[in-house]
This record gives C-alpha cells, sequence and structure tokens, in this order.
C-alpha cells in the first residue's frame, strides 16, 4: 500500500502539473482581455465562493476517512454520503447569498453566474464518495487523469467564452464552472461502474439510511468529523479570511490586482506542493498505522525539506524577479501604467514559502494526532485567528492590499512553529528539526552569496527599458539558480540519499505493476 502511493506521486504530479500549467497559460490569454475589474470577479470572487462550499462541506468527512483503517473505508463512505449533501447545501446557500449581496452595479449576469458557480460546486460534491473511495487506496493517478481532462477541458470552454460579445462573458464563465463539473461526474462514476469493485462499497441500500446500528458503530467517527469540521472552518478562514475583507474594505479594482498576483503567484502551490502535500497526508497516517517510525521519519524529512527547498527559491527570484515575469507574461499594461501587480507578487513569493512549509508541516499534524492534541489544535487555531484578524483589518489600514499578505505570513508562522513542535515531540528527543531545514553549508555557500547578487541585479537592471540590460538580468538569475542546485547537490547529502530511497521504492512499485498486467 505504501509503495503504491509513492508511485502514485509521479501520475499525481506529472499529469496534474500539465493541465494545471495549460490551465494557467490559458489563463494569461484570457488576462490580456480582460480589465482588472473584471478578473476580480472571474478569478477572485467565484473561486472563493467554489472553495469556500467545496472545503468547508467535505474537508473534515475526506481526512476522516483516510485517518481510518481499511476496513473502515465503507462506512467512513456512508458518512460522507450520508452528510456532505445537506452541510454543502447549507453552505452553498450561505455563500451565494454573500458573493450575491455584495453584487457590483452594472455587471451583466453576475448573481446568475455566482449561483452556476454554486450549483457546480454541488455537483462535485456528488463525486465525493468515489473521490474518498480512490485516495483511501491510494489511486490517486485515475484521480489525476480524471481531473486533469476536466481542467484542460475548462480552460478552452473559459478561452472560448472570452472571444465572445463582452456583455455575455460573465455568464459563460459561469457556465464553464458547470462543465467542469459533469466532466468531474462522468469521469469518477464512469471509472467506477466500469470497474469490478463491490457497488455496496459506496452506494448503501435502502435500509442503511435507517440504520440507527451504523450510526452508534461509528460513533466515535463521527466524533472525530466534528473536530476536523471545526477545524476546517478555522483553518478556511485563517486561510482565505483576507479575501472576505478585502470585498468588504476594497474596491473590485483591488480584488482584481489581488487576483492577477495570488494567480500568478500560486501556480506552485497548486502545481507542486498541493499534491505532494495530499499525498504526504495519506503516506504520514499509513507509516504511523503501521507502526513504522523510521520509514515515517524519512518520508517526513524527505518532503518537508524538499517543500523547503522549493519555497526558498520561489521567495529569492520572485521576489527579485516579479517586475519581469509580469511584463512578459500579462504585458506591459500591467509595469508601466500600475506597478502595484509585480510590487505585490513580489511579497506574495515571500508568502509561497510559508504556505510551503505550513501545508506539510500541518498535514503530518493533522494525520496522526489524536483526540487531545486536535482538540488543543482548535484551541490553537482560535487563539492564532483571533490574532490574524486583529493584524490583517490593521495592515490593511497601513499597508493597503500588502497588508493582507503581511498577514498571512505572520499567521502561517504561528502554525508552523505549532506544528514543527508537534513533529518534534513526536519523534523524541533523537529527533532535531534542523533534519527538516536546509544544510547549513547551503545557506552559507549559497543563499547568502545569491541572495545578494540577484538583489543587486534587481536593483540595477530591472526596470530597465534597455533589452540587454533586462537580458542581463535574466540571466544572472538562471547562472545563480543553477550554482544554488549545484549547491544542493553537493553538501546536503542526507537528503540526496532520502530522495533515493523513495525514487527506488517507486521504482519496485511500477515492476510488480508490470508483473501483474503480464
Amino acid at each position: 500500500m505504501i509503495r503504491r502511493g509513492i508511485a502514485s506521486i509521479s501520475a499525481l504530479v506529472g499529469l496534474q502539473t500539465f493541465a494545471r500549467i495549460t490551465s494557467t497559460i490559458l489563463a494569461v490569454i484570457t488576462l490580456r482581455r480582460l480589465s482588472a475589474e473584471m478578473y476580480g470577479i472571474v478569478n477572485f470572487r467565484m473561486p472563493l465562493l467554489l472553495s469556500s462550499i467545496l472545503f468547508l462541506s467535505r474537508e473534515s468527512f475526506h481526512r476522516a476517512t483516510i485517518r481510518s483503517h481499511k476496513e473502515d473505508d465503507k462506512k467512513g463512505l456512508y458518512l460522507v454520503w450520508y452528510s456532505a449533501f445537506p452541510i454543502g447545501f447549507l453552505f452553498t446557500i450561505g455563500m451565494t447569498f454573500f458573493t450575491i449581496y455584495k453584487s457590483p452595479k452594472g455587471v451583466p449576469y453576475y448573481s446568475l453566474a455566482m449561483i452556476l458557480v454554486a450549483f457546480g460546486s454541488w455537483i462535485e460534491l456528488v463525486c465525493e464518495p468515489v473521490i474518498v473511495w480512490l485516495a483511501s487506496n491510494l489511486l490517486f493517478n485515475v484521480q489525476a487523469v480524471i481531473e486533469g481532462i476536466a481542467i484542460l477541458i475548462k480552460s478552452l470552454f473559459i478561452v472560448g467564452a472570452v472571444y465572445l460579445p463582452k456583455r455575455n462573458d460573465l455568464l459563460f464563465f459561469g457556465l464553464s464552472q458547470i462543465v467542469y463539473a459533469i466532466i468531474l461526474f462522468c469521469g469518477y462514476y464512469g471509472y467506477f461502474f466500469t470497474k469490478k469493485y463491490p457497488k455496496n462499497e459506496i452506494f448503501p441500500s435502502f435500509s442503511d439510511f435507517f440504520s440507527f446500528k451504523l450510526i452508534k458503530e461509528n460513533l466515535e467517527r463521527c466524533k472525530m468529523i466534528i473536530r476536523l469540521f471545526l477545524q476546517s472552518i478555522l483553518t478556511h478562514f485563517l486561510t482565505e479570511g483576507e479575501k472576505f475583507v478585502l470585498i468588504k474594505m476594497k474596491s473590485l479594482y483591488d480584488e482584481g490586482v489581488y487576483g492577477i498576483v495570488s494567480n500568478q503567484g500560486s501556480i506552485v502551490l497548486r502545481i507542486i506542493f498541493l499534491p505532494i502535500e495530499t499525498v504526504g497526508y495519506s503516506l504520514f497516517a499509513r507509516f504511523h498505522l503501521a507502526g513504522e517510525n523510521e520509514s515515517l521519519k524519512l518520508i517526513t524529512i524527505t518532503i518537508i525539506k524538499l517543500m523547503t527547498y522549493i519555497g526558498s527559491i520561489f521567495a529569492f527570484f520572485g521576489f527579485n524577479y516579479s517586475y519581469t515575469a509580469v511584463k512578459f507574461v500579462y504585458g506591459s499594461k500591467w509595469t508601466v501604467e500600475d506597478d502595484s501587480v509585480p510590487k505585490l507578487l513580489g511579497i506574495y513569493c515571500i508568502f509561497i514559502l510559508f504556505c510551503a512549509l505550513n501545508g506539510v508541516t500541518e498535514a503530518f499534524l493533522r494525520s496522526i494526532a489524536d483526540k487531545k492534541v486536535l482538540d488543543k489544535l482548535n484551541t490553537k487555531l482560535i487563539i492564532f485567528s483571533c490574532v490574524y484578524w486583529g493584524l490583517l483589518w490593521f495592515f490593511i489600514k497601513q499597508f493597503g492590499i500588502s497588508g493582507l499578505i503581511f498577514a498571512n505570513c505572520f499567521n502561517m508562522l504561528m502554525r508552523i512553529v505549532n506544528s514543527m513542535v508537534f513533529i518534534k515531540n513526536y519523534f523524541g528527543k533523537n529527533f532535531s528539526i534542523f533534519l527538516l531545514l536546509p544544510n547549513w553549508r547551503v545557506l552559507i555557500f549559497a543563499y547568502i552569496p545569491i541572495v545578494i547578487a540577484i538583489t543587486t541585479s534587481s536593483k540595477i537592471f530591472e526596470r530597465s527599458l534597455n533589452p540587454k540590460q533586462v537580458l542581463l538580468h535574466i540571466i544572472i538569475g538562471i547562472t545563480t539558480l543553477i550554482i544554488l542546485l549545484s549547491m544542493i547537490y553537493i553538501f546536503d547529502n542526507q537528503f540526496l540519499k532520502n530522495a533515493k530511497e523513495i525514487w527506488k521504492e517507486r521504482k519496485k512499485t511500477k515492476q510488480e505493476k508490470r508483473k501483474k498486467e503480464d
């Protein structure tokens, strides 16, 4: 089972990377034809509505099922089937009302488009039993294929919608979410019904809907879901809270600017970090349940250090190359007329590092923590939430849109420290937090001089109108990145050994799979 999960990483990352890079390129094309205000609706309010409904409706059930032993998967799927829909219905109504209530004036089909997005999220919820069943059986490659196809078709649909008359474009953006959800529905259930799996694993009998015995047998699981549900609410508003505040305090133009930055800045989060975090959550839970402490330590060190290296690269290089990136990707209108987008993107790249560390460390905590620890985590999240909201309002008034990111960085830092303390206590005195960080020689001989070099280059060349100077700035960045990767290869031997062990497991799994197919 562990080998299957490791082998699924390449499929999940590879296929989702292809689909999401494609969708990102198509999104850039659409941005060149959209105003900041329209972009604020399409890539800020619509995704906020969708993510709020889906995350709050299904996250707790999904996590509770993955944490369970395999023999309990069937009952966990029942709970998802019974409970996700009414909860999703309530959140759908509430979030739709919130977005429609803040309806901007003079935007055709705004309310209808938001309702379509909400309905699309409801269709996605119908897919949840199969999605959870795939995750429980570590069939992430199937999920990657279906989701990749859906994202690609949705992106093509959006590009077609952009070239329609401007009065109808928002309506077709809403319809694109319906198309995406229908593809997911057909893909997931089509796969399940064409395979020879027991159908009662997902579809309960009529009598099960009235079974008090089923509820009694799953009482502890229900309590776990309630705790995880409370965590999901706190986590979501800690993660997305700034967007609700932005809708309340700022203009649609500011929403558009922040939407542009978060869309480009979060590419690495969606393509690399999220799939690794998802698979890591499953592997953490299964190593823990199997009692393989050394294997758990190996995978933990490797994944967290990988996230640290990738996040730091985007923080250092993104901050100093944001102006160049925006100019080449989105066009000069976002750098000449108003430079708020590249400035905000540079700050957001630093935030990516905090997101990377928080995502994987908190995944470790949530995957293996017991009831007592989860209850304490809920209390801490409430405290973090109070601090975060206080800083959020203060920073927005002091620094404008940039204050959103400053507050989020501090919020992520609090949660990272909390998760790191849990990891340290879990592995005991012989485990050092420094094992999760970049090698000290890489820090001294690579990070420090490289940061100085690219920062100096950015100050001198980045805003130059001379193409040769801009090209020199890019060459300096590429050269220093190669040097950094070389230093990691030379000095961080332990990280490479861990990565090789995982790679060997992946190769063994592929060979065993081929033998079975033959």
